[in-house]
């Protein structure tokens, strides 16, 4: 059963988090890095994070933008309400994917911050 968009997103972006704070982690013990270590790796990562989100902005208006595209979901025999379920859902892909790695990239530099906060 699909569940709900304001039900994945969290924990997509709660499992996505977990996963790179786990990387970042990894990467510190390995490289046996101290507290500043950490807080730059997690702002680091959550810059990344939003990097990636508004790379997936940027595709995902490619797509819209593209008359050819658009013309080629339109010439078939799909009705008027059919087209505009596919051209909303095309739509909200990327901003789904935008939407979930600016909420990854905001708790990883927030997770930085607080790090950074216990060297006071």
């Amino acid at each position: 059963m699909n569940k709900p968009t304001w039900i994945r997103l969290p924990v997509a972006a709660l499992v996505i988090f977990m996963l790179a704070t786990a990387v970042v982690g990894i990467i510190g013990l390995v490289n046996e890095w101290d507290t500043v270590d950490y807080s730059n790796g997690m702002f680091i990562g959550g810059a990344v994070a939003i990097a990636i989100a508004i790379l997936s902005s940027f595709g995902s208006w490619g797509n819209r933008a593209d008359f050819k595209q658009i013309y080629s979901q339109s010439a078939g025999d799909m009705s008027l309400p059919e087209h505009s379920r596919l051209l909303v859902r095309d739509m909200t892909r990327g901003y789904n994917a935008f939407l979930l790695m600016s909420i990854v990239g905001a708790l990883l530099i927030g997770l930085s911050i607080l790090i950074g906060s216990t060297l006071e």
